[in-house]
């Protein structure tokens, strides 16, 4: 109540003094943080919520610190009110709550020297989880009765049959980041075209919906806004982003228990990863930074020299760990979407290996692995230190490339 009586207060003073005097009252207890260390080692710290992947992916990381830290040591987190996910946040606050008070006191504890010790820091990125600790974690955040069977009664009302595989579809575009108030509000306006390299037509999804409504897959097209509908209308198909009855539960809900996920590589699909569920990864980029721990088939977009129209090989694939599109074109790199007979050609290899798994890996996605493996250092930080075998390269998109595809050399 104090704070908020302080808050009005500031009120009366211009907004530049504002910015020095807002959470002053957090300075006291900076010093107390720290004076009491060598009894009770209290750190601080926030999470990125504006956008999903980081919001879910942070979280998971923060779980898994939690099972692991010192018992002497108390971490406590705060959280901004406008979030990417209502819904997550509230099965999140199940395992750890958030005290937005400490706000100013982390922000002050950061401004005054010395604080270092009581700052939390997490990687922000889910290749970072090297060891493959977060994915095969076994403390996961659940989901309760009630939230599964809000989500299934949602699934039948739309026209899910209970003898049904549901399959989410993922197909990145520019909307979300041009449209998304919470987004626009976070990045303060900035242009974001600049990673326009990872977006996907939608189009070319379309014999593959197909193929997989013929084979009787509920399939389920993700995303809380996208530029413009799939144009598919069947009783097993479900264009969520134009769906009047979206809701928060249901965005993470779906990930997290569908059969397998299709997606070209954007933050949402990092739910199907920790939640176990396999995933083609297609028209990927940058190669590289793709996390490997998971039951994945990838397949990245093709990459070109804009001079000569050759194909780049594995290593320079790999090489390529560029992630703006100014960069690619500096480097002389073409980038052309995969078409819809690629597409469909990998989703019915990635299905037909789910349900055979018995299929063994070809010579060439085995050498693939291998050299990929090796190729674990960017910018001096080692990546994947854990590899998962069950993770390929697609046969189809390898078994047409010759041998100089994998021969070269890294550059560092």
């Amino acid at each position: 109540m104090c704070v908020k009586k302080y808050e009005v207060f500031l009120r009366v003073f211009p907004s530049y003094l504002r910015t020095y005097l807002n959470g002053i009252w957090a300075i006291p207890l900076v010093f107390v943080l720290r004076l009491v260390k060598p009894l009770l080692w209290i750190r601080l710290g926030t999470i990125r919520c504006d956008r999903i992947g980081h919001f879910f992916w942070e979280s998971c990381e923060i779980l898994n610190e939690y099972h692991e830290k010192k018992k002497s040591t108390i971490d406590i987190y705060w959280i901004r009110k406008n979030v990417a996910n209502t819904a997550w946040k509230k099965i999140i606050s199940r395992e750890f709550r958030f005290f937005n008070v400490f706000e100013w006191i982390d922000k002050w504890n950061k401004k005054i020297p010395g604080g270092t010790r009581h700052t939390l820091s997490h990687s922000h990125y889910p290749s970072n989880d090297r060891f493959g600790k977060i994915t095969f974690s076994k403390n996961k955040f659940k989901f309760s009765k009630s939230e599964n069977r809000t989500c299934i009664t949602w699934l039948k009302n739309i026209g899910w049959q209970q003898d049904q595989r549901i399959v989410t579809l993922l197909v990145r575009d520019s909307a979300f980041l041009n449209r998304d108030k919470k987004v626009v509000k976070y990045t303060k306006g900035k242009d974001l075209s600049y990673h326009d390299f990872r977006d996907c037509d939608i189009e070319k999804f379309k014999s593959s919906v197909e193929w997989l409504l013929e084979k009787n897959f509920f399939v389920v097209r993700m995303g809380k806004i996208m530029k413009k509908p799939l144009g598919i209308k069947h009783s097993s198909f479900l264009d969520y982003p134009f769906c009047d009855s979206q809701n928060d539960l249901f965005d993470i809900w779906m990930f997290a228990n569908c059969k397998f996920c299709i997606t070209t590589n954007s933050g949402p699909d990092l739910i199907p990863l920790y939640y176990n569920v396999p995933r083609l990864v297609v028209n990927a980029l940058p190669l590289s930074l793709i996390t490997r721990t998971g039951s994945d088939t990838i397949i990245p977009k093709r990459l070109t020299f804009a001079d000569s129209g050759k194909e780049l090989n594995l290593h320079q694939y790999l090489n390529a760990n560029y992630l703006e599109s100014d960069i690619y074109k500096k480097a002389n790199i073409r980038i052309q979407e995969n078409n819809s007979s690629e597409n469909l050609l990998y989703v019915k290899e990635f299905v037909n290996r789910l349900e055979n798994k018995k299929i063994k890996q070809s010579n060439k996605q085995i050498m693939a692995r291998e050299i990929t493996e090796l190729y674990n250092i960017i910018d001096g930080f080692q990546y994947h230190e854990f590899y998962n075998n069950k993770c390929v390269y697609s046969e189809k998109w390898l078994c047409n490339k010759a041998l100089d595809f994998f021969e070269g050399e890294y550059y560092q």
